[in-house]
């Protein structure tokens, strides 16, 4: 294998790897999940080494935190992993310390004319923002159709570009619609092999008419995801109920919508489901009425969580202008700072919508 296939091959493990709420369970998948940016990465680059230029030494217990996101690190780390430490400080133009700045990175593979005007595979993405500040990176290893395949760390499984999403997931983008910088290192050129990589195409496990054990926990996971799979619920029959909410959770997680249950489908349900069922632990189970409200726009969505970078709920994805809500005491935060109302809809039905979309009535 070249350089660039041991790369992916290692990046390509850690896909469904959970960030973590506390400094324990590091080296588990999923537990312990959390969005406090504890990763098995930061205590890993921490104990090589590599953290020493930002005042962590080797013997010390850092592994993350609050105001460390991950997406570079995570790369630094699979680096190190595939080649070994000295190779990777090479190729990531940061001799021995670690690569934790999208923007420092930007800089130094400019200087040293490592920019190139289209991703490849093995090229180092970085996403920039409308002041140009780059801001997540993730690794891309296929690129097709005006379409490049990636692995990304500290990001989510929607379609969009998600900085300091929760996760290690497979993403892909349309290259004209991306704002980005592309950073190619110096890989070895000693070989003629070819890498072969797989765009994660869906090995068949569950299909309509299927049933039994693995059946239940998929519907159990989307039901709790709120998709509908019929009026009997998780019964371990894969119908016709349960084929469509496959599909809508398909399409709403840019994965193929073709209502088979597959390697992809399996990997990104359980992290949807585990990001969830993280973030609901930490609502009270008791929410206090704080007035009722009515929307005032049209199309108005109700978001699983506060922000535009998280999905809708299924069993009700609009409100529209008049439509009632109760809104409760959980209020939360988006990333910019703006008010988002956790609010009940039919008495039955919970979300997050933004502030400025709900009056008091």
């Amino acid at each position: 294998m070249n350089e660039i296939q041991k790369v992916y091959e290692e990046a390509y493990k850690e896909i469904g790897y959970l960030e973590k709420a506390t400094n324990e369970n590091l080296d588990e998948k999923t537990k312990n999940a959390g969005y406090n940016n504890y990763t098995k990465y930061w205590r890993d680059t921490r104990k090589r080494g590599r953290m020493k230029a930002y005042g962590y030494a080797p013997e010390s217990n850092f592994a993350g935190g609050k105001d460390w996101p991950y997406c570079a690190a995570g790369i630094d780390d699979t680096f190190c992993r595939a080649l070994g430490q000295e190779r990777a400080a090479e190729l990531l133009l940061h001799g021995n310390a670690a690569f934790i700045n999208c923007q420092t990175m930007y800089q130094k593979a400019k200087d040293r004319g490592l920019l190139i005007n289209s991703p490849k595979p093995g090229a180092i993405v970085l996403f920039y923002n409308a002041r140009s500040i780059h801001y997540h990176t993730e690794y891309c290893y296929k690129v097709s159709n005006g379409v490049m395949y990636t692995v990304g760390f500290n990001t989510s499984g929607a379609s969009s570009v998600v900085a300091n999403g929760g996760g290690v997931c497979a993403k892909k983008y349309t290259v004209s619609k991306t704002a980005a910088h592309y950073f190619m290192p110096e890989y070895k050129k000693t070989t003629e092999i070819i890498p072969e990589f797989t765009d994660g195409s869906s090995v068949t496990l569950l299909k309509k008419g299927s049933s039994g054990d693995s059946v239940k926990d998929m519907q159990e996971k989307l039901i709790y995801l709120d998709y509908y799979c019929g009026p009997a619920g998780a019964d371990g029959d894969f119908g016709n109920n349960t084929y469509n909410a496959l599909k809508e959770f398909q399409k709403d997680y840019n994965l193929k919508v073709d209502g088979i249950y597959g390697e992809n489908s399996d990997r990104e349900l359980n992290i949807a489901y585990q990001t969830k069922k993280n973030k609901q632990t930490s609502i009270p189970n008791k929410q206090q009425l704080l007035f009722y409200g009515v929307c005032t726009g049209n199309g108005v969505n109700v978001r699983t969580w506060a922000g535009t970078e998280h999905g809708n709920i299924s069993a009700w994805p609009k409100l529209n202008k008049g439509n009632e809500v109760e809104v409760l005491n959980y209020t939360q935060k988006a990333k910019d700072g703006s008010p988002w109302y956790y609010v009940r809809i039919d008495g039955k039905w919970y979300g997050f919508v933004h502030s400025k979309y709900i009056k008091k009535s």
